[in-house]
């Protein structure tokens, strides 16, 4: 780690600015965990924080778990409150998040308090520094981030407060509003919902029949990727989508983006996304889980790979009845169900076509349709808008934390 400070005081420090360890301006604590944590797990009690709850946040924040431990397991742990800032060092090492709650971390977090830095400051810092931060992390399977590690991490930054806490500011006005946009969404999502509730399930016709999705489909199809695996070198092309991006509307990690070539694309005779698909995912640990894309989200043009059902609707029903259909808790676990293979979870063709559907008459799905149609459309609105507003955040980061760009 001497490597780090003897680069950092080899290049130019911007006037004004300090070299520090990042030991210096804060104090650094590991988690801990009861043991053996089988016997404190339980459904109730003190909210017990996992790397898990880290990288399904999607926000600087986390701010809710299905994970506890019982109230006697909390003195063999290290609690933590609103306000307090984590770095995971575990499995996916790195990731900074503030806590809005309360709670207990295990030793797969490190804790930094009693901070002498401005604390959004710090957390765009390691943010920006995660890559080099793990670049010393060990372990072959999981790696492990060792606390001297981070204490020994040379950091820039301004002397001035007040300058770090501006820096801080005009990265976190940039999340702020992607934070909001996601809340509105999840709102926007919820009422859809809500909608489709009342007036199918709980209002519906009894003169509306039950079928299976095999009379409702037109299309259920996956892709395929190139022989040999996706190139990960290839940095551009024709995005290829996983099963790891189909959890829900609006999401999408770019960050985790394949690419294949477009002679390969062009070849494929199935697998590429329309607008309005709805997409399943289909083999792996995460069965059951669904996502619709449309309005050019996540990509104008992309794929899915083999993990993936893309399921289109005949032209006289309706794509957005069909998602929210297979997104209510019941059918999700008939999904499950389908599953026979404990070793290789997987879900096929004749599976999803055998599942039972709602078939209402035309005129109330072009109801439905035209009151959801609005709602998504402004959730995928939210979510390119998002796309954007991350770039320009990702631009800005290294910029401002090495003060190439300098604001008073």
């Amino acid at each position: 780690m001497k490597q780090n400070t003897k680069q950092i005081q080899n290049e130019k420090v911007p006037e004004g600015w300090k070299i520090k360890k990042v030991g210096d301006l804060c104090n650094i604590r590991r988690g801990a965990s009861p043991r053996p944590i089988q016997n404190f797990l339980s459904n109730k009690g003190m909210p017990w924080i996992k790397i898990s709850d880290a990288t399904a946040s999607h926000s600087r924040f986390i701010d809710h778990t299905e994970h506890y431990i019982k109230e006697e397991g909390i003195s063999h742990s290290v609690s933590v409150f609103p306000g307090d800032l984590i770095l995971s060092n575990s499995a996916t090492p790195g990731l900074p998040k503030f806590l809005t709650i309360n709670a207990c971390i295990h030793d797969g977090w490190l804790l930094l308090r009693d901070l002498t830095v401005d604390k959004n400051f710090l957390y765009y810092f390691l943010l920006n520094e995660r890559e080099k931060i793990c670049a010393f992390a060990s372990g072959s399977v999981f790696r492990n981030l060792k606390t001297d590690i981070l204490r020994d991490h040379a950091i820039t930054l301004p002397k001035s407060r007040s300058e770090q806490k501006l820096i801080a500011k005009i990265l976190s006005d940039l999340d702020t509003k992607i934070e909001l946009n996601n809340k509105m969404n999840k709102a926007l999502e919820t009422i859809g919902h809500v909608l489709f509730k009342k007036w199918f399930i709980d209002e519906g016709k009894k003169e509306w029949k039950e079928g299976k999705l095999d009379e409702v489909l037109e299309t259920i199809e996956s892709g395929k990727r190139p022989k040999g695996g996706i190139d990960s070198n290839l940095k551009q092309g024709i995005p290829s989508i996983g099963a790891e991006n189909i959890n829900g509307l609006g999401y999408y990690d770019y960050s985790s983006t394949k690419f294949i070539e477009k002679e390969f694309f062009n070849s494929m005779k199935t697998g590429k996304i329309k607008s309005g698909d709805v997409l399943l995912y289909k083999d792996g640990a995460k069965i059951g889980r669904k996502s619709l894309f449309m309005n050019e989200f996540p990509f104008k043009e992309c794929c899915v790979n083999e993990h993936v059902f893309i399921l289109r609707s005949k032209e006289e029903f309706s794509q957005y009845f069909l998602y929210f259909w297979l997104d209510q808790k019941s059918i999700t676990e008939k999904i499950i169900n389908l599953n026979g293979n404990a070793a290789q979870p997987g879900i096929n063709q004749p599976g999803v076509l055998s599942l039972s559907i709602l078939i209402p008459d035309k005129d109330s799905l072009n109801h439905f349709d035209s009151f959801v149609e609005f709602i998504l459309s402004k959730i995928f609105d939210n979510c390119l808008q998002n796309r954007n507003l991350s770039k320009i955040r990702d631009i800005l980061l290294p910029k401002l934390m090495s003060g190439e760009i300098r604001v008073k």
